[in-house]
């Protein structure tokens, strides 16, 4: 198989993969079909940060991927990770280790621009487990009783957000402040751009004077075919600087009880059940021992650090990381009197603070001298787990 990056001839080609690969997902009609094409179009735009692969036998498109230039926030500073999605194979060339060669050549070129960590949202997780990917945060959904939402009567003043830009802007200062967080790209300013323009959804912002400090966009959806006097509000990311910023968003939500009886949302902010009377959502779930359904969890974003020497070089420091030796399956990195060694999976979400030490190491994942154990107790707590909302 030869791999190489596709341009503007190979749209048609790539757009019947994309469409074999992803038959449930894709819009089939004339203006869906359309749509996608834009986008393919826009990719080959080197200012697009997303550069489309594939691989050809016999001059035949038989595999597809891309590779997102992604800038994320870790532990404080911006820097360049790789994103990987769009994996494709054709139908009649499946299960041949294509999927493999296109990956470990996604992984090879981006270690060679310098890049140290590579990321992907998993169709398969436990194949890219054993790829040495690791878990990074779960994301949670909550469906919360309006008239459980917090009341909001503070400085902070919601209204509908008037310019994409500021929006925009807004995001990114969340990013710089955000540890995991990545800056928009080319592909996702554009999807936000014709959302903003159209009825169906409305965006929100918390206002401090007239600087945009948080917001988010919701639409309204029917619990009931036919009865419009039956519907819930679905909110989409809600970006906030502060936790007052949070609760004027909830409270702007509590407000519209006469409209929905709840809202669902999905969050990654630790601890946030404790801002409802009753976080209970609406499935009634029960486990064992009296405890009663609040939220449902999902994996998603997977990290690999594919160069932890560059990457103790560029954070370790900032992290008052301890002089190690670590034996990553094989792969030594670091020079230290003491030694660690894990899977390359499980050391990608301890570094990145998705565990915490003393999780790994109570579950047996992680071996070290107790000493040793102490002192990346205090480095690794898993206090500000990454949080990232991009979908690719």
């Amino acid at each position: 198989m030869t791999i190489r990056i596709l341009g503007k001839d190979d749209i048609p080609a790539n757009l019947e993969l994309s469409y074999l690969g992803y038959p449930t997902i894709r819009d089939y009609t004339d203006e869906g079909v359309a749509d996608y094409t834009r986008q393919l179009e826009l990719i080959t735009d080197d200012a697009s940060g997303v550069s489309a692969y594939g691989g050809f036998i016999d001059d035949r498109l038989v595999a597809i991927a891309r590779a997102f230039d992604f800038e994320m926030n870790v532990y404080g500073q911006m820097t360049k990770v790789s994103g990987y999605g769009t994996l494709a194979v054709h139908p009649l060339y499946k299960k041949s280790g294509l999927a493999a060669r296109l990956t470990a050549y996604y992984e090879d070129q981006a270690k060679q621009q310098g890049i140290d960590t590579t990321c992907l949202l998993p169709f398969r997780p436990d194949y890219y487990e054993q790829k040495g990917y690791g878990f990074s945060t779960k994301m949670e959904l909550y469906q919360v009783d309006l008239k459980y939402c917090p009341d909001y009567s503070g400085p902070y003043e919601v209204r509908l957000i008037e310019s994409v830009d500021e929006l925009f802007h807004c995001h990114d200062h969340f990013t710089r402040q955000t540890h995991g967080m990545v800056r928009l790209l080319g592909l996702e300013k554009d999807h936000l751009r014709r959302e903003f323009k159209g009825l169906q959804t409305t965006f929100i912002g918390v206002y401090q004077a007239e600087r945009l400090i948080g917001y988010t966009s919701y639409r309204i959806k029917s619990l009931i075919d036919g009865n419009y006097t039956k519907n819930y509000i679905k909110a989409n990311d809600i970006i906030v600087r502060d936790a007052q910023s949070l609760r004027a968003i909830l409270g702007f939500f509590r407000r519209q009880s006469d409209l929905a009886e709840y809202v669902e949302f999905h969050t990654q902010i630790p601890g946030i059940t404790h801002l409802f009377s009753n976080p209970l959502d609406r499935s009634g779930g029960y486990i064992a021992n009296g405890y009663l359904q609040s939220n449902r969890q999902a994996v998603g974003l997977m990290l690999k650090i594919i160069d932890p020497a560059r990457w103790l070089e560029r954070h370790g420091d900032r992290l008052s990381m301890p002089p190690l030796t670590w034996d990553i399956e094989g792969e030594i990195v670091g020079r230290g009197p003491h030694r660690v060694s894990l899977k390359r999976s499980h050391l990608s979400s301890l570094w990145y603070g998705a565990i915490s030490f003393l999780s790994l190491y109570r579950l047996g994942l992680i071996e070290c001298d107790e000493a040793t154990a102490e002192r990346l107790r205090r480095t690794f707590p898993g206090d500000d787990p990454p949080q990232n909302n991009t979908d690719f």
